[in-house]
C-alpha cells in the first residue's frame, strides 16, 4: 500500500517536474497593490478584473492603459468583495458577468450581475440573481463564472 501511495504522489508531482525543467518564463505584464479576485480576457491584449474591494477595472497590455469601470456597491469584509469576471458576446452585444457580495435585505449574500461592455465602459447593469443565506458571517463568498 504504501508503494501504491507513493507511485500516485510521484505521478501527481510529474507535470510539475516537467514545468519547472522547461524553457517557460515568467513575465510581469503589470502590477497593482489591490487583490485580484477575477479576471477574463476581451481578446489577447486586453483583460477586465475585479479587485476585491469593489471596483473593475480594464487593462490594455500593449498599451499599458489601466480605467476604472462602473461597479455596484460591494461589502468587502472577510471573503466577500468584488469576486469573479466573465466577458461574453451574445448576439450584437457583450456583457460582462460579475459576481460580488452585497447587501440584501438585512444581510450581505453573492449576486450575480451583468453590464453592457462597450469602448472600455460598462453600462444598463442589472442583477440577476441574489442567494438566500442563512449566516450573519463574512465568510465563504466566492463563485467562479463561465
Amino acid at each position: 500500500m504504501k508503494n501504491l501511495a507513493f507511485l500516485i504522489f510521484i505521478t501527481l508531482l510529474n507535470p510539475f517536474y516537467s514545468f519547472a525543467k522547461s524553457n517557460v518564463k515568467a513575465k510581469e505584464v503589470f502590477k497593482t497593490n489591490e487583490i485580484i479576485w477575477g479576471l477574463t480576457f476581451i481578446n489577447e491584449n486586453e483583460i477586465l478584473f475585479t479587485e476585491r474591494e469593489g471596483k473593475i477595472k480594464y487593462h490594455n497590455f500593449l498599451t499599458k492603459e489601466t480605467k476604472s469601470l462602473t461597479a455596484p456597491k460591494v461589502v468587502a469584509s472577510g471573503q466577500g468583495g468584488m469576486l469573479d469576471i466573465v466577458i461574453k458576446n451574445i448576439g450584437e452585444k457583450t456583457y460582462a458577468y460579475y459576481t460580488y457580495s452585497g447587501k440584501v435585505g438585512k444581510t450581505v449574500a453573492t449576486i450575480l450581475a451583468r453590464a453592457q461592455y462597450k469602448d472600455k465602459s460598462l453600462s444598463r447593469p442589472e442583477v440577476l440573481l441574489e442567494t438566500k443565506v442563512y449566516s450573519d458571517t463574512s465568510r465563504h463568498f466566492g463563485s467562479r463564472l463561465h
